[in-house]
């Protein structure tokens, strides 16, 4: 199992209707998916940096005085870091945890649950324990970055034509 962004062409209405393109003419985006991986990364090491709350995104739940306690004194303040395995996975291509797949139409961008076994209960929380601490979530303003940076691949590579045919 993977702790994962999935962006595809082929099966998403939505963001066929924000690229607004004709998918049949799509040729090959593995080019664009290497931008958008390196914008993720960044943007996740900014998401770790300010405890997950920026561009209107949540601030993740403060630590336990339980777990608090547990961690390093340089650490009690910071969630999801412990290691820095899971920040790694999600900043770091290279990471052992990282997962990416890149793909003629689609993107597989997250973590390795099989290396980073705790990412997922972080993500969906696991109450009362646990509390809800997305690692990987987007603003509206990431998306359409993502969806910029998709557009523009388009249009240099002139594979940009406007319409709504099926995938290919």
């Amino acid at each position: 199992m993977a702790l994962k962004l999935d962006i595809s062409i082929a099966g998403d209405q939505q963001l066929k209707r924000a690229l607004g393109v004709r998918l049949d003419k799509v040729d090959d985006l593995r080019p664009a998916w290497d931008e958008v991986d390196a914008y993720l990364n960044k943007l996740h090491v900014r998401r770790f940096k300010h405890k997950g709350a920026i561009d209107g995104l949540p601030k993740w739940a403060a630590l336990s005085k339980y777990t608090r306690d547990r961690k390093p004194p340089h650490l009690r303040d910071k969630p999801l870091i412990l290691t820095g395995r899971l920040l790694r996975s999600l900043s770091n291509s290279k990471s052992s945890g990282a997962l990416r797949e890149k793909k003629k139409h689609y993107f597989k961008w997250g973590v390795d649950e099989t290396r980073v076994p705790y990412a997922g209960k972080h993500q969906t929380g696991e109450p009362p324990r646990l509390p809800q601490r997305k690692p990987i979530n987007l603003a509206n303003k990431h998306r359409r970055q993502i969806t910029r940076i998709i557009n523009d691949f388009l249009h240099k590579t002139n594979q940009f034509e406007r319409g709504a045919a099926r995938a290919p």
